[in-house]
Order: C-alpha cells, then sequence, then structure tokens
C-alpha cells in the first residue's frame, strides 16, 4: 500500500520493493531474488508485523536472510535512555530458536515511545 498513492512513484524509483501482504509465502523468494540481483539492498522489516503489541513476531525476516545468505541488524530505538544502536550482524544459521534468543536480547531492556504498543515474542501485553 505504500507504493500506491502520492509516494509511490518516488518509493518505486528509490528501488521499494513492493510486496503483497497476502501473498507472504511468495516473499521470502521475491526478496531472494532481490538480493541476488542487486549489488547492495538494505531492507527494513518491523518482526512484529504490526505496529501493535504482539507477543507472536513474523519470521519472514530471518528466513529472507537465511535464503538470501545476508546478515541481520537489529535497530533499537530506546526512549528510555535516548540512544539508537544497530546491533549485529547476526548470520542465520540452522537454529532459528539460538539466533531468535540473540534477536530478542537486542531488544530487552529498550523502552519504546509506545510501550503500550510493543512485546517481546511470549510476552503478554
Amino acid at each position: 500500500s505504500l507504493v500506491q498513492g502520492p509516494f509511490g512513484g518516488l518509493l518505486r524509483r528509490a528501488g521499494c520493493v513492493p510486496v503483497e501482504r497476502s501473498k507472504s509465502k511468495d516473499v521470502v523468494s521475491l526478496m531472494k531474488e532481490a538480493f541476488d540481483a542487486a549489488d547492495t539492498l538494505h531492507l527494513a522489516i518491523a518482526p512484529e508485523g504490526t505496529r501493535n503489541a504482539n507477543p507472536v513476531w513474523k519470521t519472514g525476516f530471518w528466513h529472507i536472510a537465511q535464503s538470501a545468505n545476508v546478515p541481520l541488524f537489529s535497530a533499537v530505538l530506546d526512549f528510555g535512555t535516548r540512544e539508537m544502536r544497530l546491533e549485529g550482524p547476526i548470520m542465520p544459521g540452522g537454529d532459528f530458536e539460538t539466533d531468535m534468543d540473540v534477536i530478542i536480547s537486542h531488544y530487552r531492556d529498550a523502552k519504546g515511545r509506545h510501550p503500550e504498543r510493543f512485546c517481546l515474542p511470549g510476552q503478554v501485553s
């Protein structure tokens, strides 16, 4: 939906790759192809998959990185300490749970701007 409307042309010229959220199974292969075709490509994904608190994070970001053999970085905005941190890189291995434990640890002590809209996997908001 971002590539439609007044900013659509600008976003496409900037390299935005539109994704149909209803066809999420195709996103991993679409993004792998985009990484394979590009000399440089940066992808930003909110693992929660929503702007509201969700104790079940989406896993597509991990599958995309593993499939494309690219590192994951965690961007942490901590409004409690007024810091922005970039954690990583993490090269996704074959153990999803271990990788997720590391990723979750990056956010464990951070305070969001709207803490009621964020929770770590398994947390009850």
